[in-house]
């Protein structure tokens, strides 16, 4: 750990994982009946574990008000709690004829974040140390108990990585609306209410 903090590299072994591929069911018979899981080393994960607990503690200075999810005291329900809020209100509102309500599904849109994204407000040590969790990550896949050839990771995180909520979390930072620029009430629905208000 502290050659890691002094230097900023990895050893190659460290960050090289397993994956396996767990059966989701009895008697798998397609791709999509298996779970893939990364094995990471106990070695990687401490390091992880300490560079995610030290964003833990600034994390809330990055994040806005709206953001539910890794973020401790609030939860991905909250977000569904507003989105029924607002719905309800709609349904509510005189003349509610021309009404919209989109969802945005970003699930890919990290996986093509540029990495760019994640320097922003972050000191040059942090930066080195998380680029180096990401930028060398190596993994081999477990194939009836033998590993194949590793290979490097193209995009995306391992699931399972300390580290991964909250990059996640800063890769969100800079795909959402800012809520606070935006007008109070936007087409009639009021935006960035405190989540835990209840319509009257």
């Amino acid at each position: 750990m502290s050659d890691f903090y002094r230097s900023g590299k990895l050893e190659r072994s460290i960050n090289c994982s397993f994956i396996a591929l767990i059966p989701k069911m009895e008697n798998p018979s397609e791709i999509a009946d298996f779970r893939p899981i990364c094995l990471v080393s106990s070695l990687y994960k401490i390091v992880a574990k300490v560079l995610s607990r030290r964003f833990r503690v600034v994390i809330s200075e990055l994040v806005s008000g709206t953001q539910c999810t890794f973020i401790i005291g609030r939860q991905i329900f909250d977000g569904i709690l507003i989105a029924n809020e607002v719905i309800h209100s709609m349904k509510k509102m005189e003349g509610n004829e021309g009404n919209l309500i989109f969802k945005l599904d970003f699930s890919k849109a990290y996986d093509c974040a540029h990495w760019d994204f994640f320097r922003i407000r972050f000191g040059d040590r942090w930066i080195v140390w998380s680029m180096e969790c990401v930028s060398t990550m190596r993994a081999a896949v477990l194939v009836n108990g033998s590993s194949t050839n590793e290979f490097n990771f193209g995009k995306g995180l391992r699931q399972g990585d300390p580290l991964s909520p909250f990059l996640l979390v800063k890769g969100l930072v800079y795909l959402q609306c800012k809520i606070g620029v935006l007008p109070i009430c936007y087409l009639g629905i009021p935006l960035g209410a405190d989540p835990r208000r209840v319509a009257t």
